[in-house]
């Protein structure tokens, strides 16, 4: 009994000590209920796996051309096809079929070399530094000649570089110019040209040297941009051809205000059936498997174009003013054009 009673005492004690827990019967706990209550409560809804999200499906590849195999080869188709329309692309001089020009037919005057003043020579619309001068083969010289001298250049880009001989030889890009026009060109890109006089006759064609800038034949203007954003499109993606926005902009403008006439149509077809690829701006939808390029013709792009084209013109009008600006008190003499001697 003794035992007993020490027993019941030391247990008093401890619940005395612990009566904020309880006592008796077992140890302490904490309700079922009260736990559950202490956790958030879990949604019993069904949650559906995160939805995977739509596959982007990429625009089929543009279509390249079936450029022929050389240079000449392009030139000589180029000539051939032209034939049909027997005008120049600059001037719409005819010529005859040893690609001579008719003068009198479009008024064009000499404007310094009467032997290129009579040739006409199968050349580019967009020349080849505005495709070449970018690539590695342009720049360094990494072809070597058998006498051991290293190069660099078209020719050298020839040999190196398959998608710059590909755009060398697309006949959309070739085209008959009076040479010594095409000379005075050079790779001088299209804009407006303010207050230049006239150096070639009735051919509506100026240049400016000193901004390096040509215009061309109203006329002319759309299938120019027909061209250069053919070319932009199709060799593009890769690198090939970049226009900045300012000749983006110009060129899709001149799409608009000049489209497409029967002549243009003709050649787009002819050259469609050596090469397999269509200019989509001349004929949309047929431009091969890709999109067609990005010119607009709705009223609210036209507007938007126009913009961007008036912004180009006033920065390059800005240009040529500093061009033109004397450096001092006497006004310099006008930078001559050089004409390449003929062989």
């Amino acid at each position: 009994m003794a035992l007993r009673h020490g027993w019941d005492r030391r247990y008093a004690l401890v619940c005395a000590a612990v009566a904020a827990i309880g006592c008796g019967g077992g140890s302490p706990r904490v309700d079922a209920t009260e736990k559950l209550d202490s956790k958030p409560a879990l949604s019993r809804e069904t949650k559906s796996p995160p939805s995977k999200p739509a596959k982007e499906v990429p625009p089929p590849p543009r279509q390249i051309p079936r450029v022929l195999a050389t240079v000449a080869d392009a030139e000589a188709k180029a000539a051939e096809i032209w034939a049909a329309s027997g005008k120049t692309f600059d001037c719409g001089c005819t010529y005859t079929a040893q690609m001579k020009s008719v003068r009198a037919s479009c008024g064009y005057k000499t404007r310094a070399n009467e032997e290129l003043a009579y040739r006409v020579d199968i050349t580019h619309v967009v020349p080849a530094k505005a495709f070449g001068a970018h690539r590695e083969c342009w720049s360094s010289e990494l072809c070597v000649r058998e006498d051991g001298s290293r190069f660099g250049g078209v020719e050298c880009c020839r040999q190196r570089d398959p998608e710059f001989s590909a755009m060398e030889r697309d006949l959309h890009n070739l085209v008959p110019m009076i040479a010594e026009l095409a000379a005075d060109r050079s790779d001088f890109r299209f804009g407006d040209v303010d207050g230049e006089a006239r150096l070639y006759g009735l051919c509506d064609v100026e240049v400016d040297p000193q901004a390096k800038i040509v215009e061309p034949l109203p006329q002319l203007r759309g299938d120019i941009a027909r061209i250069y954003l053919y070319m932009s499109h199709v060799y593009g993606q890769g690198g090939g051809m970049q226009l900045d926005p300012g000749e983006e902009a110009l060129y899709e403008l001149w799409h608009v205000e000049d489209p497409p006439d029967a002549w243009e149509l003709e050649r787009d077809a002819a050259i469609a059936a050596i090469q397999g690829v269509r200019n989509a701006l001349i004929v949309p939808g047929q431009g091969g498997a890709a999109a067609e390029p990005g010119a607009r013709t709705d009223a609210k792009a036209r507007t938007d174009v126009k913009a961007r084209a008036d912004a180009k013109a006033r920065t390059d009008a800005k240009a040529r003013t500093d061009a033109k600006a004397p450096t001092d008190a006497k006004q310099p003499a006008p930078t001559p054009i050089n004409i390449p001697k003929d062989g």
